[in-house]
């Protein structure tokens, strides 16, 4: 896999004041093998991954580890009107392998996703305009 090569720059944000959302300050972009250039817009609101608080002992919390910036990207695709779940989720995992996860956590959160994003995919998708604010 290419690395942070097919990322152009690291996630640049800040927390908001409910200590669970952060808004990304700068435009960032994932290209996937494919040629595909997935965007996260500046301004946008993400609460990162996904994870049960149950689960934090064995897979991490919501903004920390190698798969940090992944889920950035997967929810700014599912907040997107174009975007397929399917597509959303398999460039969560592609994006997972290409910053470092090892393959068993990314099928891990891959897995997770399929299982239990249906829910967020459906109210991102119904909402009337995308989750960015003025920075």
């Amino acid at each position: 896999m290419s690395g942070l090569a097919s990322f152009s720059g690291p996630v640049v944000a800040e927390w908001l004041p409910d200590g669970v959302h952060m808004r990304v300050l700068t435009e960032i972009r994932y290209t996937d093998p494919a040629g595909h250039v997935w965007v996260v817009p500046a301004g946008f609101i993400t609460d990162g991954a996904s994870i049960p608080q149950a689960f934090w002992s064995l897979i991490g919390s919501p903004f920390t580890g190698v798969y940090r910036m992944a889920p950035v990207f997967h929810d700014a695709a599912y907040d997107n009107w174009g975007v397929s779940r399917e597509d959303a989720d398999t460039m969560l995992h592609t994006a997972l392998l290409e910053l470092g996860c090892s393959q068993w956590l990314a099928d891990v959160i891959y897995e997770g996703v399929r299982v239990g994003g249906e829910q967020s995919y459906i109210g991102d998708q119904r909402s009337v305009a995308p989750k960015v604010s003025a920075p």
